[in-house]
Protein backbone atom coordinates (compact mmCIF):
# COMPACT_ATOMS: atom_id res chain seq x y z
CA UNK A 1 0.00 0.00 0.00
CA UNK A 2 1.62 3.25 -1.02
CA UNK A 3 2.26 6.10 1.72
CA UNK A 4 -0.32 8.51 2.34
CA UNK A 5 1.17 12.12 2.26
CA UNK A 6 0.68 12.59 6.10
CA UNK A 7 2.71 9.07 6.53
CA UNK A 8 5.60 10.67 4.00
CA UNK A 9 6.00 13.85 5.60
CA UNK A 10 5.72 12.04 9.61
CA UNK A 11 8.77 9.47 7.00
CA UNK A 12 10.84 12.40 6.08
CA UNK A 13 10.78 14.30 9.52
CA UNK A 14 12.00 11.08 11.16
CA UNK A 15 14.38 10.84 8.68
CA UNK A 16 16.07 14.64 9.37
CA UNK A 17 15.64 14.42 13.05
CA UNK A 18 13.12 16.81 12.41
CA UNK A 19 10.26 15.01 15.00
CA UNK A 20 13.17 15.42 17.98
CA UNK A 21 13.51 19.12 17.12
CA UNK A 22 12.52 21.59 20.09
CA UNK A 23 12.42 24.47 17.62
CA UNK A 24 11.86 27.35 20.23
CA UNK A 25 14.74 26.34 22.76
CA UNK A 26 17.40 28.62 22.59
CA UNK A 27 18.77 28.39 26.23
CA UNK A 28 20.11 24.89 26.26
CA UNK A 29 23.41 23.34 27.21
CA UNK A 30 24.48 23.14 23.62
CA UNK A 31 23.63 26.31 22.37
CA UNK A 32 25.79 28.01 24.92
CA UNK A 33 28.54 25.87 23.81
CA UNK A 34 27.82 26.78 20.26
CA UNK A 35 27.56 30.81 21.59
CA UNK A 36 30.87 30.32 23.57
CA UNK A 37 32.99 28.91 20.69
CA UNK A 38 31.73 31.97 18.58
CA UNK A 39 33.81 33.92 21.40
CA UNK A 40 36.67 32.19 20.67
CA UNK A 41 37.73 33.93 17.67
CA UNK A 42 38.44 37.26 19.88
CA UNK A 43 40.90 35.43 22.22
CA UNK A 44 42.30 33.27 19.11
CA UNK A 45 42.74 36.39 17.04
CA UNK A 46 44.40 38.48 19.65
CA UNK A 47 47.18 35.74 20.33
CA UNK A 48 47.74 35.50 16.91
CA UNK A 49 48.37 38.85 16.51
CA UNK A 50 50.53 38.76 19.37
CA UNK A 51 52.70 36.12 18.70
CA UNK A 52 51.27 34.54 21.91
CA UNK A 53 51.15 30.61 19.68
CA UNK A 54 50.71 28.84 22.97
CA UNK A 55 47.33 30.78 23.53
CA UNK A 56 46.66 29.79 20.07
CA UNK A 57 46.54 26.34 20.60
CA UNK A 58 44.72 26.58 23.99
CA UNK A 59 41.82 28.50 22.93
CA UNK A 60 41.35 26.25 19.31
CA UNK A 61 42.21 23.24 20.94
CA UNK A 62 38.76 24.24 23.25
CA UNK A 63 36.95 25.25 19.69
CA UNK A 64 37.31 22.21 18.62
CA UNK A 65 36.48 20.23 21.53
CA UNK A 66 33.72 22.33 21.84
CA UNK A 67 32.68 21.39 18.12
CA UNK A 68 31.91 18.15 18.87
CA UNK A 69 30.53 18.94 22.59
CA UNK A 70 27.99 20.76 21.66
CA UNK A 71 26.37 17.74 19.51
CA UNK A 72 26.72 15.98 21.98
CA UNK A 73 25.41 17.91 24.83
CA UNK A 74 21.96 18.80 22.62
CA UNK A 75 21.91 14.66 21.44
CA UNK A 76 22.61 13.48 25.22
CA UNK A 77 19.82 16.10 26.50
CA UNK A 78 17.04 15.66 23.50
CA UNK A 79 17.84 19.47 23.50
CA UNK A 80 18.02 19.37 19.62
CA UNK A 81 16.72 23.20 18.36
CA UNK A 82 16.36 24.76 14.99
CA UNK A 83 18.62 27.63 17.07
CA UNK A 84 21.56 25.14 17.38
CA UNK A 85 21.83 23.78 14.28
CA UNK A 86 22.31 27.46 13.00
CA UNK A 87 24.87 28.78 15.79
CA UNK A 88 26.57 25.46 15.42
CA UNK A 89 27.36 25.92 12.20
CA UNK A 90 27.73 29.57 12.49
CA UNK A 91 30.20 28.88 15.39
CA UNK A 92 32.14 27.15 13.44
CA UNK A 93 32.46 29.95 10.40
CA UNK A 94 33.73 32.99 12.74
CA UNK A 95 35.78 30.64 14.36
CA UNK A 96 37.10 29.74 10.93
CA UNK A 97 38.14 32.41 8.98
CA UNK A 98 39.01 34.81 11.65
CA UNK A 99 41.84 32.30 12.20
CA UNK A 100 42.43 31.34 8.87
CA UNK A 101 42.52 35.29 7.92
CA UNK A 102 44.80 35.87 10.88
CA UNK A 103 47.09 33.05 9.56
CA UNK A 104 46.85 34.64 6.10
CA UNK A 105 48.11 37.66 7.40
CA UNK A 106 50.48 36.97 9.73
CA UNK A 107 51.87 32.95 8.83
CA UNK A 108 51.48 33.16 5.31
CA UNK A 109 48.79 30.63 5.24
CA UNK A 110 47.98 29.62 2.04
CA UNK A 111 44.97 32.30 0.50
CA UNK A 112 43.48 29.81 -2.13
CA UNK A 113 42.52 27.39 0.99
CA UNK A 114 40.45 29.96 2.26
CA UNK A 115 39.39 30.68 -0.80
CA UNK A 116 37.61 27.61 -1.43
CA UNK A 117 36.23 27.08 1.86
CA UNK A 118 34.34 30.87 1.23
CA UNK A 119 32.47 29.31 -1.84
CA UNK A 120 32.00 26.08 -0.19
CA UNK A 121 30.16 27.54 2.58
CA UNK A 122 28.51 30.08 0.57
CA UNK A 123 26.92 27.21 -1.78
CA UNK A 124 25.82 24.90 1.28
CA UNK A 125 24.56 28.61 3.07
CA UNK A 126 22.79 29.54 -0.24
CA UNK A 127 20.82 25.77 -0.45
CA UNK A 128 20.31 25.56 3.19
CA UNK A 129 18.46 29.01 2.87
CA UNK A 130 16.21 27.78 0.18
CA UNK A 131 15.72 24.53 2.12
CA UNK A 132 14.30 26.63 5.25
CA UNK A 133 12.21 28.73 2.79
CA UNK A 134 11.30 26.66 0.36
CA UNK A 135 9.81 23.62 2.97
CA UNK A 136 10.41 25.48 6.07
CA UNK A 137 13.23 22.65 7.09
CA UNK A 138 16.55 23.50 8.99
CA UNK A 139 19.44 21.34 8.93
CA UNK A 140 22.85 21.13 11.09
CA UNK A 141 26.05 20.09 10.44
CA UNK A 142 26.91 16.44 9.30
CA UNK A 143 29.76 14.32 10.50
CA UNK A 144 32.12 14.57 7.40
CA UNK A 145 31.62 18.06 7.79
CA UNK A 146 32.82 17.91 11.52
CA UNK A 147 35.68 15.63 10.37
CA UNK A 148 36.64 18.12 7.71
CA UNK A 149 37.07 21.07 10.41
CA UNK A 150 38.72 18.74 12.98
CA UNK A 151 41.65 18.05 10.59
CA UNK A 152 41.55 21.35 9.19
CA UNK A 153 42.54 22.36 12.60
CA UNK A 154 45.31 20.25 12.92
CA UNK A 155 47.18 21.70 9.93
CA UNK A 156 46.65 25.20 11.46
CA UNK A 157 48.30 23.93 14.72
CA UNK A 158 50.96 22.31 12.58
CA UNK A 159 51.30 25.52 10.73
CA UNK A 160 52.00 27.40 13.96
CA UNK A 161 55.31 25.74 13.98
CA UNK A 162 58.26 26.52 10.66
CA UNK A 163 59.76 23.55 11.56
CA UNK A 164 56.69 21.75 11.12
CA UNK A 165 55.64 23.42 7.76
CA UNK A 166 55.89 20.34 5.73
CA UNK A 167 53.75 18.31 7.83
CA UNK A 168 51.00 20.77 7.98
CA UNK A 169 50.63 21.22 4.05
CA UNK A 170 50.03 17.44 3.61
CA UNK A 171 48.00 17.57 6.21
CA UNK A 172 46.74 20.99 4.52
CA UNK A 173 45.90 18.85 1.23
CA UNK A 174 44.07 16.01 3.27
CA UNK A 175 41.69 18.60 4.94
CA UNK A 176 41.26 19.95 1.48
CA UNK A 177 40.26 16.34 -0.26
CA UNK A 178 37.93 16.28 3.47
CA UNK A 179 36.54 19.76 2.36
CA UNK A 180 34.99 18.66 -1.13
CA UNK A 181 34.02 15.62 0.40
CA UNK A 182 31.74 17.40 2.91
CA UNK A 183 30.95 19.71 0.22
CA UNK A 184 29.73 16.80 -1.63
CA UNK A 185 27.61 15.34 1.22
CA UNK A 186 25.91 18.79 2.02
CA UNK A 187 25.35 19.48 -1.26
CA UNK A 188 23.55 16.33 -2.32
CA UNK A 189 21.74 15.82 0.84
CA UNK A 190 20.31 19.31 1.15
CA UNK A 191 19.31 18.86 -2.55
CA UNK A 192 17.62 15.61 -2.08
CA UNK A 193 15.90 17.55 0.50
CA UNK A 194 14.69 20.41 -1.61
CA UNK A 195 12.96 17.32 -3.64
CA UNK A 196 11.60 15.18 -1.55
CA UNK A 197 10.44 17.28 1.47
CA UNK A 198 6.27 18.35 1.18
CA UNK A 199 5.94 21.89 1.40
CA UNK A 200 5.45 23.08 5.24
CA UNK A 201 6.65 20.11 6.50
CA UNK A 202 7.10 21.41 10.30
CA UNK A 203 3.43 22.76 10.08
CA UNK A 204 2.34 19.39 8.73
CA UNK A 205 -0.38 17.42 11.15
Amino acid sequence: MAETLKEKKETIRKKIGADKVKPHYFFTLANIISLSRAFMSLPIAHALSSGNTRGVIIWLSLAVVSDWLDGYAARKNNDVSDYGKVLDPLADKIVGFTVLLMMVDKLNFPLWFLYILAIRDFTIALLAMHLHNAKNVTTGANIPGKIFITVAALSLFLWLNPAWREWAQAVLYLATGLMFYSWVVYVYELVKLIKITPDHLRNAS
